[in-house]
């Protein structure tokens, strides 16, 4: 049981936001305005997101699916496996 234990990851987990800002909008030189801009979202709701404040819900999932032309279903499960790492 102890060997267990130390397999567990020992960084903490990247929010979400974290991940679709450098995956997502880095790549592309969107700044967190300029995405809010484009997925006609408040830039202050995305910047929670961005800052961990917030978390993926379905509608922002659905917006970042339909302009990165990704499955929202991405965005939803990497909410909730750092939902479940936590």
């Amino acid at each position: 049981m102890t060997r267990q234990k130390e397999k567990i990851n020992k960084y903490p987990p990247v929010h979400p936001g974290k991940t679709i800002q450098r995956q997502f909008f880095a790549p592309l030189n969107l700044s967190t305005e300029e995405a809010a801009q484009a997925l006609k979202i408040p830039t202050y709701q995305l910047q929670d997101l961005v800052d961990g404040r917030n978390k993926i819900d379905l509608e922002i999932a659905y917006r970042l699916g339909r302009y990165f032309q990704i499955e929202p279903e991405l965005f939803l499960n990497l909410q909730q496996r750092y939902d479940f790492e936590v």
